[in-house]
């Protein structure tokens, strides 16, 4: 499954960014891929990016609801990770998601989810 999210403000609301993102499993372990293209004040596209994080290299997933938009916020353990991106961005990413895709967002927040590990409180 594929969900569609924006990439808001990119290069100070010069260009925006859309996209696509999906959890990809292979045998090295499951992968966030999101696929990314800019549009430079709405008009000119630049050629789609892909970038590809390890879903054991996040720190924080967080999703928030909005009226009209949701938001995915990423964290992850090294910023490297996140070169490919476009923008800049300090510590975590924040995606946008519309709210007609709200029920996806919660399928792939639980497929992201995977990534937490397991801690000593976990019961057997």
């Amino acid at each position: 499954m594929s969900i569609p999210f924006t990439l808001p403000n990119v290069y100070d609301g010069l260009a925006e960014g859309h996209g696509l993102m999906r959890v990809e499993r292979d045998a090295a372990g499951d992968v966030l891929v999101m696929e990314v293209q800019l549009a430079w004040l709405g008009l000119v596209k630049q050629a789609p990016r892909v970038v590809a994080v390890p879903l054991r290299d996040l720190t924080e997933v967080r999703f928030k609801r909005g009226a009209f938009k949701d938001t995915l916020f990423l964290r992850p353990a090294h910023l490297d990770l996140l070169a490919e991106l476009p923008g800049k961005h300090k510590e975590r990413v924040k995606l946008k998601i519309k709210k007609q895709y709200r029920e996806d967002g919660y399928d792939l927040l639980d497929e992201l989810e995977e990534w937490r590990p397991v801690t000593g409180m976990d019961a057997s």
